[in-house]
This record gives structure tokens, C-alpha cells and sequence, in this order.
């Protein structure tokens, strides 16, 4: 780029260059006023020259100077206008990131309030599992229920059917027996806790009568009697249900 120092140099010259391209007057001939010689002249311009062809020296350097001064201040314009571009890009640049930040907080927004609607969906779904479960225990107790010969609500304890004397239920009827003992004596607020370890160990003994039923080929008798090994079951786990409804099995011995 031509710096306007350079510039005000090269108008300072113009009048030395002016006297350069001045023309002299003729000086008289050597050879007299009649004297053949002369001195030959040139048209300064040519006959087919272009029409910005400079008639002297001064006029070339007015119309040079004149094109470094255009082309400086078109250079100008050219890096004004390219500031111009750039600052629209940035601008532009900036909006995208805006717009971009936007769409992301409001993707974020969505997702949450689907997270949301689907925990609430959950704890409605488990509120109406609960209910449809409370009114449902009653039905099944009354159905399964289990008899004063199978099991003592006052004290705790169970009177096995003779299937689950073999040695591969003692784990499970030891858990069971245990813990119906300390239904039987628990105040009202420990029943509940209680009441769902013996639903968890009744599930767990329910499980492996499937998986003996599914190990042997039973004819009818030994099917009725697996039937009522698993009925059994059943009366045990809605037994400790209700106690944990009502808080004591004592309450219940008396209905």
C-alpha cells in the first residue's frame, strides 16, 4: 500500500519535472539568418497517439500522480469494504451461535418436562398399583386364608404340610418361621417392614415349589398335592399383608 507521505514526496517534484518539460525558445541558427540548415521539429504528439497520452512531461506526471492517488484511495474503499464483510460475517456468526443456544436451552426444556411427565407418569401408575394391590389383599385373604391348624396368630407359629419336611425347604421355612414369630410380638409400627420380608421369603419359597413341580412328572394326586403346598404359600404371604394393613396379627385372630 503507497503511504500519503510517499504521495506529498511525489507532488514536491512536480514543479522541477515542469521546468524539465518546458520548451526552450529556438537559439539562432550557426549558419545565419540565411543559412540552409535548420532545426528540424517533431509534433510533440503523434498523429495516432491515444487520447490520454500525455502532450508534455508535466501533464504525464499530473495524470501518474492522479492514478497512484486513485489507486491508493480505491485500495482504501477495498479495505473498508472488506471491514464491512467482515464485521457482517461476525455478525452473523454471533446470530448463528445465538440462534444455535436457543434451540439447545429449549431442547434441554423438552427433554426435561418429558422427564418429568414420566416420573409423574411412574409414581401415578405405582399410586394406582397400590390401590388396585389394598383392595385387592382382602379378596385374597379371604380366599387363602389359612386356618387355626396351619397357623397361630397369636403366637407366630406354622404347622407345615408334610411336603415341606424335605431338607431342600429348610432354608426357606426356617426363614419364614422366624420371622412370623416376630410378626406375632412386633408392636404396630415395626409390622409393616416385617410384613414385607416375609411377602420377599414367601415369593423366594413359592419359586423353588415351581422349579420342583417343573423337575419331576406328577400324576394328579401329587399335582393336588403340590397345588396345595403352593396354596399354602399364598395364605402365608396374604396373611402377612393384612397384619401389615392392620398392624398386629392378634386383630386378626378374633375375625
Amino acid at each position: 500500500m503507497i503511504r500519503p507521505t510517499a504521495l506529498i514526496a511525489a507532488a514536491a517534484l512536480l514543479p522541477t519535472l515542469s521546468a524539465w518539460g518546458q520548451i526552450s525558445e529556438p537559439t539562432a541558427s550557426p549558419y545565419g539568418p540565411g543559412g540552409s540548415h535548420t532545426t528540424a521539429s517533431y509534433p510533440v504528439s503523434p498523429p495516432n497517439a491515444p487520447q490520454f497520452h500525455s502532450s508534455t512531461l508535466q501533464e504525464g506526471v499530473l495524470r501518474g500522480t492522479a492514478s497512484v492517488i486513485q489507486a491508493y484511495y480505491n485500495g482504501q474503499i477495498s479495505h473498508a469494504q472488506a471491514r464491512i464483510l467482515l464485521a457482517e460475517a461476525r455478525a452473523r456468526e454471533i446470530q448463528l451461535r445465538v440462534i444455535n443456544t436457543e434451540a439447545a436451552q429449549t431442547r434441554r426444556r423438552l427433554i426435561e418436562a418429558e422427564r418429568q411427565q414420566q416420573r409423574q407418569l411412574k409414581m401415578e401408575n405405582e399410586l394406582l398399583g397400590q390401590q388396585l394391590e389394598a383392595a385387592r389383599v382382602p379378596v385374597r385373604y379371604a380366599e387363602y386364608r389359612l386356618s387355626p391348624e396351619q397357623l397361630d396368630r397369636r403366637s407366630g407359629e406354622i404347622y407345615w404340610p408334610s411336603a415341606f419336611d424335605h431338607a431342600s425347604f429348610s432354608a426357606d421355612t426356617y426363614v419364614l418361621e422366624k420371622l412370623f414369630l416376630e410378626l406375632a410380638a412386633a408392636p404396630p409400627a415395626d409390622t409393616g417392614y416385617i410384613a414385607t420380608r416375609i411377602e420377599e421369603a414367601c415369593e423366594r419359597l413359592a419359586n423353588h415349589l415351581r422349579e420342583v413341580r417343573s423337575n419331576l412328572e406328577l400324576d394328579a394326586q401329587q399335582y393336588q398335592h403340590y397345588f396345595d403346598c403352593h396354596r399354602f404359600v399364598l395364605g402365608l404371604k396374604y396373611e402377612a399383608k393384612v397384619c401389615g394393613l392392620h398392624g398386629s396379627m392378634y386383630s386378626l385372630a378374633s375375625q
